[in-house]
C-alpha cells in the first residue's frame, strides 16, 4: 500500500504541472495521456488510459481533482493492464476487497444510543480508490478490533508487566490499515462504497506495528516534539500532517470554550465545532 500512496503522489505531480487549473481542450488531453502512458507501468493499455481520463476532458481541473485521478490510476494498475476502463467510482460492480487506512475517529452514539465510534476509512486501492467511507463500532467492537488491529490482549490481573501496545481509545485506530470487503448491493452514489467485512491480512499488521514503535517512543522513534512519555500520543494536539505518530489530521489551535470556560482549550480545525474537543467527547457520554 505504501508503494501505491508513493505512486500516486508521483503521478499527481505529474497531472498537476500538465493541467492543472488549464482549460483541458484536445490537444493538451491528448498531451496528458501520452505523458502518462509513459509514466505507468508496462502492460498498461493506451486506448484504456485513454478513456480512464476521458472526462477530464473539456474541464478545468483543481488540484484535488487531479490529485484524485492519480490516486484511482496508482491504485487501478491492474484493472488498466486488464483493459478495465478505471472511471471516477459511481457504483460498485462486484465484491471487492480493498485496502484501508483509518483516517478520523470521531466518538458517537448509534441511533439506538449505543456508545462508540464512528470510524472514516480512505480506500487506498481498488475501483472506489481515493474514497472515504464510514463506520460505527460499539465500545466493545472497538476492543474486539483491537485485537486485530495488532495492540495487546488486556493484561490478567496477575500480570506482573505491563502490555506492550496496550488499547486506551479508539483514536490509537487513526493511521492504522486493513482490508474491506465493498458490498456491491449496499454501496451506490448516495451513501458511496460500504463495506460488509474486514480482514487484517500480515502486510497491514507489519504496518501497524511500525506506527506502534513510532507511538512508543522506543530508540530510533522518538517524539519529534521531545514531549515527555506522559503526553500519550492518542491525545497530543499534533496531528498526523506534522508527526507520524498524531491520532487526528491536523494540530489542534487553542481559543477560549463557551462551555468548560477554560482559555486555552483544543480545537480541531479538522472538524469544526462550537466547543473544545474534551467537551465535545464528554457529550457523547451524557445521558439524552
Amino acid at each position: 500500500m505504501g508503494k501505491i500512496l508513493r505512486e500516486r503522489d508521483r503521478l499527481a505531480e505529474i497531472i498537476r504541472f500538465e493541467v492543472e487549473d488549464k482549460h483541458v481542450v484536445k490537444g493538451l488531453f491528448k498531451r496528458l495521456v501520452d505523458v502518462l502512458y509513459q509514466e505507468l507501468p508496462a502492460g498498461v493499455d493506451y486506448q484504456t488510459l485513454h478513456d480512464s481520463l476521458r472526462p477530464l476532458a473539456g474541464t478545468h481541473p483543481t488540484a484535488k481533482t487531479l490529485t484524485e485521478y492519480a490516486h484511482r490510476l496508482a491504485g487501478n494498475t491492474h484493472n488498466l493492464q486488464a483493459r478495465r476502463v478505471v472511471k471516477p467510482w459511481s457504483y460498485q460492480i462486484e465484491w471487492e476487497w480493498v485496502p484501508l487506512s483509518v483516517v478520523r475517529v470521531r466518538r458517537t452514539k448509534s441511533l439506538g444510543g449505543r456508545i462508540g465510534a464512528t470510524l472514516t476509512f480512505k480506500i487506498l486501492a481498488g475501483t472506489p480508490a481515493a474514497l472515504l467511507t464510514e463506520r460505527f463500532w460499539t465500545a466493545k467492537q472497538c476492543g474486539f478490533m483491537a485485537r486485530q488491529f495488532g495492540f495487546s490482549r488486556p493484561p490478567s490481573p496477575r500480570a506482573t508487566l505491563p502490555p506492550r501496545r496496550p488499547y486506551m481509545a479508539p483514536e490509537q485506530f487513526t493511521t492504522l490499515r486493513l482490508y474491506g470487503l465493498i458490498d456491491p448491493k449496499r454501496s451506490s452514489a448516495d451513501v458511496g462504497p460500504v463495506v460488509a467485512q474486514f480482514r487484517f491480512p500480515p502486510s497491514c499488521v507489519a504496518f501497524n506495528a511500525e506506527q506502534f514503535k513510532h507511538r512508543t517512543r522506543g530508540p530510533g522513534y522518538e517524539c519529534p516534539r521531545n514531549y515527555p512519555l506522559t503526553v500519550l500520543c492518542h491525545q497530543c494536539p499534533v496531528g498526523y500532517e506534522e508527526c507520524r505518530a498524531g491520532c487526528h489530521a491536523k494540530t489542534y489551535t487553542t481559543q477560549p470554550c463557551p462551555t468548560c470556560k477554560k482559555d486555552r482549550a483544543p480545537f480541531d480545525p479538522d472538524q469544526p465545532s462550537p466547543v473544545c474537543v474534551n467537551c465535545a467527547t464528554k457529550a457523547v457520554y451524557l445521558k439524552d
